[in-house]
């Protein structure tokens, strides 16, 4: 009895939804068109049921295996399993030949769109055409009202250019003269650069025999001013000794008559 009363729930609800995916009668439903995203949800909606049908069907054998007499509850529960099967079947058609159907008012309405568009386009691609005619003749009728300044025009560039030319080769020419020249003149200006060189040589040479010369001058200065004072020093220390043999020796010192300082 509960087995019963179970699968007559599932009965109910998938034919409850098989009513509310439509929610129309059938002849609306024959005739009526539906979208492709609805008929994507019939066939999906076949799928589950099927699949459900069949999960179903071997719960109900599980159920009737307990009985004393399977084979009536098997056979009632394929029947069950068989009709869901049938329905979602049906569905499943309804549903393919639902997208067929959209895919056909699609294209359709596109080539009907393309019909209604065409008169549109070709009278814009009229334009388009009439608008470039006149502005090739535009600049048709403009190049033959000025051909004597498009004349001049290619002869004043082609003057240009002759001249940048000449200007460039009188350039070339010039270089290769001056390299000639310098190849020439080259053996001149080495030994030119050579007696430079020894006259710069001798020069230094000079210059560094006068800082010699003045060097030794420095020192032998150095050294009578350094005994100079060691003699005054020495005189100051000793006042007697003032007349000794250094007296005469030393320059600015006065001495006595006999040669004995003062």
């Amino acid at each position: 009895m509960r087995l019963t009363i179970y699968v007559g729930s599932l009965i109910a609800l998938s034919i409850g939804s098989f009513q509310v995916i439509h929610a129309q009668p059938q002849e609306a439903l024959d005739k009526a068109p539906i979208t492709r995203e609805e008929a994507h949800k019939l066939q999906d909606r076949a799928t589950t049921m099927k699949a459900e049908a069949e999960r179903q069907f071997e719960r109900d054998k599980l159920e009737c295996y307990k009985k004393s007499f399977p084979s009536s509850c098997i056979d009632a529960a394929k029947e069950r399993m068989q009709a869901l099967q049938t329905e979602s079947h049906d569905l499943e058609v309804k549903g393919r030949d639902g997208e067929r159907e959209a895919r056909r008012r699609e294209r359709e309405a596109k080539a009907a769109q393309r019909a209604a568009d065409a008169p549109r386009q070709e009278a814009e691609e009229k334009a388009r055409s009439e608008k470039l005619h006149q502005e090739q003749a535009k600049r048709d009728a403009d190049r033959a009202a000025r051909p004597e300044k498009e004349t001049i025009d290619i002869e004043q560039r082609r003057a240009k250019i002759r001249a940048e030319e000449d200007a460039r080769r009188k350039k070339r020419e010039e270089r290769a003269r001056r390299d000639a020249e310098n190849e020439k003149s080259r053996p001149m200006r080495i030994r030119e650069q050579q007696k430079q060189e020894k006259e710069y040589a001798e020069h230094a040479a000079k210059i560094d025999e006068r800082k010699r010369l003045y060097a030794e001058e420095l020192k032998k200065r150095e050294v009578v001013a350094a005994a100079k004072l060691a003699a005054e020093e020495a005189a100051k220390k000793n006042p007697a000794k003032k007349n000794s043999f250094f007296c005469g020796l030393l320059p600015g010192q006065e001495c006595t008559k006999s040669g004995t300082g003062r």
